[in-house]
């Protein structure tokens, strides 16, 4: 899988949403339900749109060793 070795490159395919749904998730410490207040979106909601990223980069957002590249990518743009 490409995002697998290029997680920046996998990081640019996600809208302004989901990079906005991304930072939240990372400024609230992997917290659904903090990050889902702090959206105003229900906690399935947020569900949703983390899966989504996992699907569209590879890396999934939940797990910390995948949030870790996913910050480091969200540093790097």
């Amino acid at each position: 899988m490409p995002g697998r070795f290029w997680p920046h490159y996998s990081y640019y395919n996600l809208n302004t949403k989901q990079i906005e749904t991304l930072q939240a998730f990372f400024d609230c410490n992997l917290q659904l339900k903090l990050c889902a207040q702090q959206l105003n979106i229900h906690r399935h909601t947020l569900s949703y749109r983390l899966n989504k990223i996992r699907e569209l980069t590879g890396y999934d957002p939940q797990y910390f060793d995948d949030a870790v590249v996913l910050k480091m990518a969200c540093s790097l743009r």
